[in-house]
């Protein structure tokens, strides 16, 4: 939540008409939002009834699933620990989720009393009463998962608090996102594969365990979180994601032959429809922008409008979300394919769920197609684009193989190209912008085993917790990209990727068996504007304010030496045989909001010889240390150019996710071996020019303003690999 100051400063950047929609929502809010809480006060926010056929549909190619001999990597680990209700959720480390006896919050035991106890104190006892039936389901054995705690601060929300009361960002400490992970019920997955994985193995006994945990987990959730009460619901895009990962999970269950007893199926379903009403009622819909977690909204429902059977309401739901789908996916991915918020990470999460997206319609059955609709007054929210409704109908009428426009497919392609040229020499992807490592569904993570004394002289976030973890510990591994490209290489139609190949591992396959082997085929690539100007034929030259550092390699840099331009995005990278240099200039991302951009222009991330020089810090945190995230979102913070006082180039009092757009950063020059940027931030021109030579590279800033530059930079901060994660060492820094 931002201070009343960054709020109004905000409002005065707003356009007239801007100003009069946030005024008018607001107003609507106040007036609706009573009268919507007072209902769900006085009856059940449960669904009751089932839609027609009585259970989600099945949905992926199951022949392709069972014939899947190897588990997920690191499941074997996983599936141990989240059937003792242990997760290991940004940076928390391995810790029990379950309720303790005694423990003060809102629910403090297990089984049917502990629903009791659950909503003691409200005005109503209707929802009250369909969490008691349906907590009654769970084995008399079943130690219940505390959902509405953050794990790190010890800090509850309550479920007794209606959706849109919910508060965070108002207590130091304090942490939303974490409850907000586990509520996306990712870990299922992992359940699901691990069952197959045992079944496999004959050990029929260790594999019904992992189905009899998933059906309490799945019941426990649903129980303990009535619709539209507690953290669980406050954010629709959490929703939107639980309600994919709860489906897949689901039908990767069935696909490996376990049978469901009909009571779970139909909570299960009923479950489904609530997150349904839900995304659909709740978009995170946004006059000026929208981002991830729009894209994220209509993702989510895409998929529970394609599970649910042929109705009324699944119907809607699904036009609404294809067509919604199609044209985010033209308006938050630049033609060159990059994502428009100006993170690298959003940009793969955001990529993540074009892939689910995509592999979801490619595989839907000829019923589901023939419902889409566009003829019952739909409000589309991007605006009606003919061409989109065109591209779809002719689909749906057997005259394209997908509803996808060239121009959509294009930026899918782009995409991958874009995530392909970030991966460094480590086979990470570069940070620029946020990270909160989040992804849209936990299908595979590369899981290493480190000595827990390992992990405690490494990370400081680690803390003084040490009692009960596990040693060896199981170390995910952050922000590994190769998933994803394996994903995006069977969506696309990689030759060399067969349904039977034994390479083909579970993302693929699972991608695979969604889109009914269906894939979306080759594409002209995306033309890069590699040469704006050439960078040797420019006037600019440093001035007397310049200062240089020159790091020397005993490798020739230039042999294998490739460029990838992304002019949209803003960012330049060179990668050859020893080097890895990225370059950022150019737009903060979100139409010049910058809520997921940092005070980053012209820094670079550089490797020489696999070796680390300079890196990006990452994000680290969010709400819960407002302080810190605007260290790591600071230019004090990135390897750009420093001057001798403490202003930035782009404001940050504008509240956590909103960055001023003043640097207005531009591209002077670029070809294979050289770079001349500059930004504005300050008032006048601050200019990098960055030289590759056979067997060094030289870094030369200099500007035209009153100020001096500093001739090296502040200590870095210590480098943060994924959420909630830092490191004891400082950013790489190989010194000057």
């Amino acid at each position: 939540m931002s201070s009343r100051g960054s709020q109004f400063r905000r409002l005065k950047r707003l356009s007239s008409r801007q100003l009069v929609f946030k005024v008018f929502a607001r107003a609507s809010r106040g007036l609706l939002n009573p009268v919507r809480k007072l209902k769900d006060c006085l009856v059940s926010t449960y669904t009751h009834s089932s839609p027609q056929g009585n259970s989600v549909c099945a949905v992926m190619d199951t022949k392709l699933l069972s014939s899947a001999a190897e588990g997920t990597q690191g499941g074997e680990l996983l599936g141990a620990l989240y059937l003792q209700h242990r997760f290991d959720l940004l940076g928390s480390c391995w810790q029990d989720w379950s309720e303790l006896p005694g423990e003060t919050g809102d629910d403090v035991s297990a089984g049917v009393e502990s629903s009791r106890r659950l909503f003691s104190g409200m005005v109503s006892c209707a929802s009250a009463r369909d969490s008691l039936r349906i907590a009654s389901q769970l084995a008399p054995n079943y130690r219940r998962i505390h959902w509405q705690r953050d794990v790190k601060s010890g800090h509850l929300w309550s479920v007794r608090t209606w959706y849109k009361d919910i508060r965070w960002g108002d207590r130091a400490g304090a942490d939303v996102k974490v409850p907000w992970e586990i509520a996306r019920l990712q870990h299922l997955i992992i359940l699901a594969t691990e069952y197959h994985t045992r079944s496999l193995s004959s050990d029929s006994e260790s594999a019904a365990h992992m189905a009899i945990e998933y059906r309490n987990q799945v019941i426990d959730f649903i129980a303990a979180n009535p619709p539209r009460y507690g953290v669980g619901w406050a954010c629709t895009m959490d929703v939107a994601i639980r309600a994919a990962n709860l489906l897949i999970s689901f039908d990767l269950f069935r696909a490996f032959g376990h049978i469901f007893d009909q009571a779970f199926v139909d909570i299960f379903t009923n479950s489904i429809v609530d997150h349904g009403e839900h995304i659909f009622a709740n978009l995170e819909w946004n006059d000026e922008y929208c981002g991830n977690h729009y894209l994220a909204n209509i993702v989510g429902l895409l998929f529970v409008a394609a599970y649910l059977p042929v109705g009324e309401d699944a119907n809607c739901w699904l036009s609404f979300s294809l067509y919604e789908f199609i044209s985010q996916s033209l308006i938050q991915f630049h033609p060159e394919g990059s994502n428009f918020e100006g993170s690298t990470a959003y940009h793969g999460l955001s990529a993540e769920m074009l892939v689910f997206g995509c592999a979801l319609v490619l595989g839907l059955s000829e019923h589901k197609k023939q419902a889409i609709s566009f003829e019952s007054g739909i409000r589309l929210r991007s605006g009606r684009n003919q061409r989109v409704i065109d591209s779809i109908l002719d689909w749906q009428e057997g005259r394209r193989e997908a509803p996808f426009p060239d121009a959509m497919l294009k930026r899918l392609h782009g995409a991958r190209r874009f995530i392909e040229a970030l991966v460094r020499p480590d086979g990470q992807l570069a940070q620029f912008g946020d990270n909160d490592s989040g992804c849209f569904c936990l299908l595979s993570r590369v899981v290493s085993q480190v000595s827990f004394a390992y992990l405690k002289r490494r990370y400081s976030n680690i803390g003084m917790i040490e009692k009960g973890q596990p040693d060896p510990y199981p170390l995910i591994e952050p922000m590994n990209p190769c998933y994803l490209l394996e994903m995006m290489d069977s969506l696309l139609g990689d030759p060399f990727l067969r349904d039977s190949d034994e390479r083909l591992g579970w993302p693929a396959r699972i991608i695979r068996a969604l889109s009914q082997s269906q894939n979306l085929g080759s594409c002209r690539p995306v033309t890069q504007n590699c040469l704006l100007r050439r960078a040797d034929n420019l006037p600019l030259e440093p001035n007397d304010t310049a200062l240089e550092q020159v790091f020397t390699s005993g490798s020739d840099l230039h042999e294998g030496i490739e460029l990838h331009v992304f002019s949209d995005f803003g960012l330049y990278i060179w990668k050859s045989q020893s080097l890895y240099l990225a370059v950022r200039c150019g737009d903060i991302g979100q139409k010049g909001f910058g809520g997921h951009a940092h005070n980053d222009q012209l820094s670079i991330e550089l490797w020489v010889e696999g070796e680390p020089i300079f890196l990006d810090p990452g994000t680290y945190t969010y709400s819960a240390d407002p302080n810190m995230r605007n260290m790591y979102r600071s230019v004090k913070a990135h390897n750009a150019p420093q001057f001798d006082w403490d202003n930035e180039p782009g404001d940050l009092n504008l509240g956590l996710f909103q960055l001023g757009n003043e640097s207005q950063a531009q591209v002077h020059g670029v070809d294979r071996h050289t770079f001349i940027g500059a930004h504005r931030g300050y008032g006048f021109n601050v200019y990098r020019k960055i030289m590759i030579g056979t067997d060094s590279v030289m870094i030369t800033d200099w500007h035209d303003g009153d100020r001096s530059l500093k001739f090296s930079l502040p200590k870095p901060l210590p480098y943060s690999p994924g959420y909630g994660w830092i490191e004891r060492k400082p950013t790489g820094y190989r010194g000057l």
